[in-house]
């Protein structure tokens, strides 16, 4: 029976009302998961062990999971600019999580000693933030072993592949602060493990055919590169610093040690 020009409105007006509900509600899941991974990401600069945020993101990744089943229906939600976003920011979180767990060195909340891999470490059985050396040593100096193997896929996060491409060039820019939050402390060695996954994520990324990649991914590989270029200067820096004071120190105390002699 042909509907009537009441009842096809009526019917249109239904579907409207629905998918601005839908969108409403994609609206809110798409900001929860970005706040959610960002504080993953600030709480990854508090030195949070690495199980506790593995645990956090467990809650981005259902959020994640949530999202695509509830927009199954509605692609054109799926694929809007809010979720590529929001699953960027959730890709930067599991590539940073992934690459904390693979230094170590985040201190355990266990009392036992153990770490997130069920190892302990090796002073007395306690917790030592000096524990990432020991692991880092198996891969190789300066992280030469790579990180292939250990960042997440797209589909292990559960993440559209422009996402994973714009979060991927998000994770340089982390890995920048952490490169400075290791020189902070004088920690040179930490600090070029860094920025070599800096390093590796940079040519991987520039690696994609240039056809293939948005004009936002293209300006995050741009600003990839000052950033590794601006880090590699600031640990040469360092490194040749402590070498001067190394050097200054060994003058004096040859100076204090003639001076004693003399008397």
């Amino acid at each position: 029976m042909a509907e009537t020009l009441s009842e096809i409105v009526e019917d249109i007006d239904r579907r409207l009302i629905l998918q601005d509900e839908r969108r409403e509600w994609m609206l809110g899941i798409t900001r929860e998961i970005g706040r959610l991974s960002a504080a993953v990401i600030m709480a990854s600069h508090r030195q949070t062990p690495v199980e506790v945020l593995e645990r956090e993101f467990e809650v981005i990744y259902r959020k994640l999971l949530e999202l695509s089943q509830g927009l199954a229906e509605n692609p054109g939600l799926l694929y809007s600019g809010a979720v590529v976003n929001a699953q960027s920011e959730a890709a930067e979180a599991a590539v940073v999580l992934a690459l904390l767990g693979l230094v170590g060195g985040r201190k355990s909340s266990r009392d036992d000693g153990t770490h997130a891999d069920g190892k302990k470490s090796k002073e007395n059985g306690k917790n030592t933030t000096d524990d990432w050396k020991s692991r880092d040593s198996r891969r190789g100096a300066e992280g030469e072993e790579g990180i292939e193997g250990s960042i997440p896929a797209p589909g292990d996060i559960g993440v559209d592949d422009r996402a994973y491409l714009n979060g991927l060039g998000d994770a340089i820019g982390e890995l920048r602060r952490f490169v400075l939050e290791a020189l902070r402390y004088g920690d040179v060695e930490r600090a070029g493990h860094y920025y070599h996954w800096m390093e590796e994520i940079f040519a991987a990324l520039n690696s994609l055919h240039y056809t293939r990649v948005s004009s936002e991914l293209r300006k995050k590989v741009d600003v990839g590169r000052l950033l590794m270029e601006r880090s590699l200067g600031d640990i040469v820096s360092i490194r040749q610093m402590k070498g001067l004071q190394r050097r200054l120190q060994s003058v004096l105390q040859t100076n204090e040690t003639r001076g004693g002699t003399d008397r």
